[in-house]
């Protein structure tokens, strides 16, 4: 599927996201942040499944706008990005990438 990784997110009265360094948030620094931040469970992760979140993480990493993501890795970044981020941030996020 395709997934345009520009998107900003917004607060509920529609101004730009901001991180804790004032950087405003896009899909694409949220989905980053996401697979590379330590997560719960990560401790029991494999060694294999480590390097497919650091090879998904140089493709999103080396794109500047649409993506094309598979189905499985689409379900691991959700998953990733519903354990660290606040409800704001992974409702937005969610529907951006379908």
């Amino acid at each position: 599927m395709k997934v345009n990784i520009n998107q900003k997110l917004k607060n509920l009265e529609g101004a730009q996201l901001k991180n804790e360094t004032g950087k405003e948030m896009d899909l694409r620094e949220t989905m980053l942040q996401a697979l590379l931040s330590m997560v719960e469970g990560d401790d029991r992760m494999s060694g294999s499944d480590k390097v497919k979140i650091w090879v998904l993480s140089q493709k999103i990493h080396g794109s500047n706008g649409e993506l094309e993501i598979d189905v499985e890795d689409v379900a691991l970044i959700k998953e990733r990005i519903g354990k660290l981020f606040m409800p704001m941030v992974v409702g937005q996020a969610w529907e951006m990438i379908g």
